[in-house]
């Protein structure tokens, strides 16, 4: 038999409003892992084509018809992300495409940059 039953109510409150606070830990455990895991994939994808298009530069200015390796592995990846291609893992498959952008970008910047570098003027 319960003497308090007042007692009992509030505890089951409590217990409930600490397995919410729990159930939000964990959501934000999960979204910090999976920024970390991401910023991972993004950099390791960063190195190895940024490794690619210094080790091998003839093959990666010829590129695949005509366009470099770095921007069809991003826009490809990216682009079936968004897609849904990856279905539960699509965030990462955008995470390979963001880096191989990053990389594509890094470089088209440094192509744009190198003229002027050498005291020419920039194009118009």
């Amino acid at each position: 038999m319960i003497s308090n039953p007042g007692a009992l109510v509030e505890a089951r409150h409590a217990q409930h409003r600490l397995m919410a606070q729990i159930r939000s830990v964990r959501e934000r455990q999960r979204e910090t892992i999976r920024e970390g895991v991401g910023t991972a994939i993004s950099t390791m994808v960063g190195v190895g084509l940024g490794y690619f298009s210094t080790a091998y530069p003839d093959q990666d200015k010829a590129g695949l018809l005509g366009f470099p390796i770095a921007l069809i592995v991003g826009v490809s990846a990216f682009g079936a992300a968004m897609a849904g291609v990856g279905g539960a893992d699509s965030d990462y498959l955008a995470d390979v495409g963001r880096g191989a952008l990053a990389v594509w970008g890094y470089r088209a910047g440094a192509d744009l940059g190198h003229p002027s570098a050498q005291g020419t003027p920039k194009p118009a």
